[in-house]
């Protein structure tokens, strides 16, 4: 199994990223488990260039929002910041 994140959805058509091969899958948004939304994590099964199964990394995908909420409260506690509301 691989990680990847759920980058965009255009259409039908959902963009997983899996850096550890450094590679873009397109798939039908109706392969993705309900639950998913853009920027959660995936672990993904690929068999022969293609993905056969997936399902939702809820601890990366938990981790990842807490270091991206840990990064946005140091960039608008900084003086002068464009972020603060």
């Amino acid at each position: 199994m691989v990680r990847g994140v759920l980058d965009e959805v255009n259409g039908d058509t959902a963009v997983i990223l899996v850096e550890s091969e450094r590679t873009t899958y397109h798939i039908g948004i109706s392969e993705l488990p309900e639950d998913v939304a853009e920027g959660d994590w995936l672990q993904l099964t690929i068999e022969d260039g293609a993905v056969t199964h997936i399902m939702k990394d809820e601890q990366k995908t938990t981790e990842q929002q807490s270091k991206v909420s840990q990064r946005m409260k140091q960039l608008k506690s900084k003086k002068g910041s464009q972020y603060k509301r």
